[in-house]
């Protein structure tokens, strides 16, 4: 669902070449998003591509290399790095540009997290010092952008830069109640901003039922919660159309599920057309003829690839209709229709200046006529 939001194509994600921004609130799965990004274009590249490189760099000190690796990222091809400055990303970036570029090659470089990293200038600075405004990290984040961004896309090198959220305190009725650092020179070199946020908590069955305190009326205690659900909004987006959405859950010890957000989309969503549309029966969810739990549907695309291959299809064939029904039907011809107008009004002038030709030409044939104004009358009329 993530690829679908972000290229409009089940297969395609992240652009390389590009800036991409992960922004949201602790525990909504902006680590685990490059991890996964990480461990596709390692495990699974481009086609065309053969050699890849990634570097992630992780100022926080808080990255657990045994947990990224139980959900498959194979740690020992990536090179983690932890800078303290912007001028050291700058510098690691720029290495990692030159080490790995030309044909066949692509990189990843992940900052974790862009709040963690500070300026020379501000770590020269007295921790007491309140005489400045600590601006010189954006101005160095936007200098390194307008340095490295040609290299970047000539070398296939992807930047994920990962925000924290905060709180905008002077915010006015329309403004956002939440913004991240960086200055705007992020927002204006980024192909991808990607707003993160926790949409729902996932927990088992007890089979135990309790009395609720309020209504009185019976209901299924809380068990314990094993996943996460993300709701991810793409507030700008150079590759697709932006402001599309993508919900999906996010197993603990396991990563996002795939399977499971794409088949919930299609029974859920309201926006999906009938015809690709899952039914429900009940509890139960109807697939090709076939009747089963949700969760005993995402076993059997799992085992079996044929039946994956064509709900994914049908996932990419519904997403294709329904940016379809957004696509204004008129077609705009400015150029053809400014020109139509241009020759109407050029025709009218010619006639009018024919017609006062025209009576000219009358007046001088007649000496009994004289023109007053636009009409001609007759000598004998006029006082």
């Amino acid at each position: 669902m993530l690829n679908l939001a972000l290229t409009g194509k089940i297969d395609c994600g992240w652009r390389l070449g590009r800036v991409s921004n992960i922004v949201g609130d602790r525990s909504t799965g902006k680590t685990l998003l490059a991890i996964e990004a990480a461990s596709t274009l390692l495990l699974n590249p481009p086609t065309g591509i053969t050699k890849v490189e990634v570097d992630y760099d992780e100022p926080e000190s808080a990255f657990d290399v045994s947990y990224a690796e139980t959900l498959g990222m194979p740690v020992d091809r990536v090179n983690f790095l932890r800078s303290k400055t912007i001028e050291d990303v700058h510098r690691n970036l720029e290495a990692l540009i030159n080490r790995n570029s030309g044909p066949g090659c692509a990189n990843l470089y992940v900052l974790d997290s862009l709040d963690a990293i500070s300026s020379n200038a501000e770590l020269n600075l007295k921790f007491d010092n309140d005489k400045t405004y600590n601006m010189d990290k954006q101005k160095k984040l936007g200098e390194m952008f307008k340095r490295l961004a040609t290299p970047m896309e000539e070398s296939n090198t992807h930047l994920m830069v990962i925000s924290q959220i905060r709180e905008n305190i002077t915010t006015l009725p329309f403004q956002p109640k939440w913004r991240r650092s960086g200055g705007k020179a992020l927002d204006f070199y980024a192909t991808h901003v990607m707003w993160l946020n926790e949409f729902a908590k996932l927990r088992l069955g007890t089979g135990k039922k309790v009395k609720d305190s309020k209504t009185g009326n019976e209901k299924e205690a809380k068990g314990l919660v094993y996943a996460i659900e993300i709701l991810a909004k793409n507030t700008k987006n150079k590759t697709a159309r932006a402001f599309r959405e993508a919900k999906f859950p996010i197993l603990f010890d396991y990563g996002i599920d795939d399977i499971y957000s794409i088949f919930n989309w299609l029974a859920k969503d309201s926006m999906v057309p009938n015809k690709f549309k899952i039914e429900r029966a009940g509890a139960y969810y109807v697939f090709e003829g076939e009747k089963a739990y949700l969760k005993d549907w995402v076993s059997v695309f799992e085992d079996n690839i044929d039946l994956l291959v064509h709900l994914l299809d049908r996932a990419q064939r519904a997403w294709i209709e329904i940016e379809g029904n957004a696509v204004p039907t008129r077609t705009k011809s400015k150029g053809e229709l400014f020109s139509e107008v241009k020759q109407e009004r050029d025709r009218k002038e010619k006639e009018a200046r024919l017609a006062e030709l025209e009576k000219q030409k009358q007046l001088t044939e007649n000496p009994d006529m004289v023109l007053c104004g636009r009409r001609s009358f007759k000598r004998s009329e006029v006082a």
